[in-house]
Order: structure tokens, then sequence, then C-alpha cells
């Protein structure tokens, strides 16, 4: 877990949230070519993808987190969400297998829209597809963000979004230092070490 992904402190999500993960391009820069990442085991998302699982409620929180490379798997999905989102919710998301595990786990009440279908019963992704949108955009503004610093800019994006109108360009800077600055290798062991679609 990052430094600034920590200082969000994330409240749970409320009422219904919509849930999707996107992917980035695996970005290596100077020491980080060291760094062991655990591959995928099956054959799917490319391996040179890295996947962040997101969701966003009716109030506009958000999870953004970096989870994997390659597909999202239910644990990562699990571990991601456990603690934000349970019973209480309504869930709005795809028909990726891994999400049949997780709603069984975290026991939400969920709504699934079929592959290669926009809307199910009047519910849309609309929500979680213009976050993905605006942090994409966000991030190719960087210009190439390798994967270890990844999550760091992501959780910046939502400390910003959350916080418009005490962000100012001195803090932003500040921020954007510690991020340089403090070590956050990317390991292994934050990866799953399995690739499974269950």
């Amino acid at each position: 877990m990052y430094l600034i992904f920590k200082m969000l402190e994330h409240d749970k999500l409320e009422g219904e949230v919509e849930m999707d993960e996107t992917l980035f391009g695996y970005h290596t820069k100077g020491k980080l070519k060291e760094i062991d990442v655990e591959k995928p085991k099956k054959r799917g998302i490319s391996e040179d993808k890295i996947s962040v699982a997101c969701a966003i409620d009716e109030k506009g929180k958000t999870i953004i987190k970096v989870i994997n490379r390659g597909r999202a798997t239910s644990k990562s999905l699990i571990d991601t969400f456990n603690g934000y989102i349970d019973k209480s919710n309504l869930v709005i998301s795809d028909s990726l297998r891994s999400y049949h595990k997780v709603q069984k786990t975290l026991g939400y009440d969920w709504i699934k829209i079929p592959s290669g279908k926009s809307s199910y019963k009047g519910y849309t992704l609309d929500r979680v597809n213009s976050l993905h949108g605006n942090i994409k955009m966000y991030i190719g503004h960087l210009r190439g963000v390798s994967v270890s610093f990844l999550q760091g800019y992501l959780s910046l994006y939502e400390l910003i979004q959350r916080y418009p109108r005490y962000y100012q360009r001195k803090s932003y800077r500040d921020i954007v230092l510690k991020i340089m600055t403090t070590a956050m290798p990317y390991r292994g062991s934050d990866f799953d070490e399995t690739f499974s679609y269950v």
C-alpha cells in the first residue's frame, strides 16, 4: 500500500456502486527494470498491461487501486474492496467471471451487465467509465508513469478531486516531490501469485 493511498483514508462506499477495471501500459524506468513482478500464468490480457480496479458510488466517492499484472483476479478484487463495499450496497459491474466470487464473498446485491451490452434494466457503467477516461487523461499528461509510481499518482488524482477547494499548485508540487523521493518499490508480493477467473 502506498503512502498517498494511505493518506486518503477511504470511506465505505454508499448506495449504488459502479465497479470496473481498466488497464495501463507496463512502464519501467531505470532501476525499476530489476523489479520482479508476478506474471499471469494463463492466456488473456497481455502481461504488458497493469490492471487498475475502480469503483465509484452515487455520491462520487471512489476507490482506485493498482491490483495486478494482466487481467483482474477475484482475489485482488476482494482484497481491494473488502471493507469498502458490503451487503448494504448495490453493485453494477460487467460480466467478468472474477466478479462472481467477489459478490459471494462481500455479499452485495449485484446487477451484472451482459457482455456486449452497455446497459441492463436501466443500469449503466457510465460513471465508472467516465472515471476511467479522467484518470487516463490525467496519467497521459504525465507522459509515461512507471509502474512503481502509478498508485501514487492515481491516489494523488483522488486527493485533488476530493479536495478541489484546497488544491494549490505549491501543495501539488510538494506531494509530487514526496512521491518521487519516497522508496515505494513494486515487489512481486504486491501482485497475486496466481491468475484465475474464479
